[in-house]
């Protein structure tokens, strides 16, 4: 967070298990940082860990904060914006080629 001139604002002392079961200690809060998504901005508070990932995770608590949806049957994030809403895709495409195969008998 340093490369991007943001230091935590307040103590935040808390252990967050991350997805690939490790534990990391929090070394503090960045409140109101401005997250842009599709030209809007949303409003996120981030814990800083000690990571050397250049990596931003936006979790649950976030998506509650700006109302947002999952729509999984169609891979769709929507987030509200004023009186519209923000349509985001979750799929990714991906080219799959295909190699020469060769069976020995």
């Amino acid at each position: 967070m340093e490369k991007l001139g943001l230091l935590p604002d307040c103590k935040y002392d808390e252990t967050i298990i991350t997805a690939d079961g490790k534990r990391h200690n929090t070394l503090g809060k960045i409140s109101k940082v401005p997250i842009s998504i599709a030209d809007f901005k949303f409003d996120a508070e981030l814990l800083v860990m000690d990571n050397r990932k250049s990596s931003l995770i936006l979790g649950t608590d976030w998506l509650k904060y700006h109302e947002a949806l999952i729509d999984i049957k169609n891979s769709e994030l929507i987030l509200p914006v004023g009186e519209y809403d923000d349509v985001l895709n979750l799929s990714t495409s991906r080219n799959i080629v295909q190699s020469e195969l060769e069976s020995f008998y």
